[in-house]
């Protein structure tokens, strides 16, 4: 890595910014030529300056993360994305590795495994926080369990409501409770009895199950176009 990577930071706090900022600057393989406080600046600037790598959190104004990420990469596939959130609940995981991360800390990462989660990433290899690799693990063991030619995807998503089906598209991409309850004008403990009832009706247990299953349904219906 003789040459300086390029990156930009997206973040939204103040403090978490400057603080990376200061952490980044002692590797001296990389150079941060932006740092940005919400989501909409963070894709204009991106696609501006084309950076190696982009280090993002998930909640942030204007446009979250995972939108960010998945923006970015219709123009700029090969750009190096990783997500630095305080959310570990395995919704946003699956989210954001299925909008094209490579790679999820947590925002208490030391900063050992932050420089190495970096290299990796830099080098071409997808890294997962130590911490969360179990929730990751859940959801791989849930796909390879179910057959990619399963029938059964239709069926059980038919099942569902339209207002179900809206809602765990929302969990899926990595949108909180909260937020699934403000755009749809109800309350957060009725986002949480529609979750309930999805995962009855397809017979799923948990939420890194339920996101798995909206992903390969996507990835099935946009094999059959």
């Amino acid at each position: 890595m003789n040459k300086k990577s390029r990156v930009i930071l997206a973040e939204n706090q103040f403090i978490v910014r400057e603080g990376l900022k200061a952490l980044l600057a002692k590797l001296e393989y990389l150079t941060v030529i932006a740092d940005v406080d919400n989501g909409a600046e963070a894709v204009e600037i991106i696609k501006k300056t084309k950076p190696d790598l982009i280090i993002v959190d998930i909640m942030m104004p204007k446009m979250n993360g995972i939108e960010v990420i998945r923006e970015v990469k219709k123009e700029l596939p090969s750009l190096k994305c990783l997500v630095l959130s305080a959310y570990q609940e395995d919704e946003y995981i699956f989210a954001s590795m299925e909008a094209g991360a490579d790679g999820y800390l947590l925002k208490d990462t030391s900063f050992d495994e932050l420089k190495i989660a970096i290299k990796s990433i830099l080098q071409g290899k997808s890294y997962i926080g130590a911490d969360i690799t179990k929730v990751v693990l859940d959801g791989f063991l849930y796909r390879k369990n179910t057959p990619q030619n399963d029938t059964s995807y239709t069926t059980r998503w038919d099942m569902l409501t339209r207002r179900e089906k809206e809602i765990a598209n929302n969990i899926a991409n990595g949108v909180s409770n909260k937020n699934i309850a403000d755009q749809l004008c109800i309350s957060i403990k009725t986002v949480a009895t529609h979750r309930s009832n999805i995962m009855k009706k397809l017979n799923i247990s948990n939420s890194s199950a339920l996101t798995a299953f909206v992903i390969e349904r996507r990835n099935a219906l946009q094999t059959l176009s």
